[in-house]
Parts: structure tokens; sequence; C-alpha cells
């Protein structure tokens, strides 16, 4: 309900909430997308994350749509995540 009709049929799940068990810095969300990749084997599939933690993507922040907390997923976002699916196509 949070997304268009176009944009919601491709959402393919959530993540897990990964809980840092003696590491010495807790998981990131990068982390907990890559966990859910391997997980349900896609590994090989492109992807695109919506997340307001930019801070937590390194390797793989070139596939991140980032929206701000206090806003949320507003008409950038949008545009953004629209630009980021029609290239994965």
């Amino acid at each position: 309900a949070w997304f268009s009709p176009d944009i919601a049929k491709r959402i393919i799940g959530i993540t897990p909430c990964l809980v840092a068990t003696g590491l010495p810095v807790p998981p990131s969300r990068e982390q907990e997308i890559l966990q859910w990749m391997n997980i349900n084997q896609r590994t090989d599939e492109p992807w695109v994350a919506v997340d307001d933690m930019e801070w937590e993507f390194k390797a793989h922040r070139s596939k991140l749509v980032p929206c701000k907390s206090f806003l949320g997923f507003d008409e950038l976002a949008a545009q953004l995540l629209r630009q980021r699916l029609d290239f994965l196509e």
C-alpha cells in the first residue's frame, strides 16, 4: 500500500533483522540485504533497495534509493526508484 501498483508488484520481500552477536560492528542494512539474497538464492539477480540509512551502504551504494527518515518515500525517491528499475530492464 505504500507504493504505486507498478512498483509494488516488483517488491519481492523484506530483509531479516540481523542481531550483533559478538561482532565488533553491528550488521548493516547492506549486510541484511545480502543475507536475504543468500537465503532466497537470488545472489545473481539485480536489485534495488529503498532505505533511509544511506551511511550503512558501502559496496552496493549504487543500488540504493535513499529516502529521508523524516520525509519517508517522497516524490524524489519515487523518481529515482523508477529510474533504477528502468535501468534493470
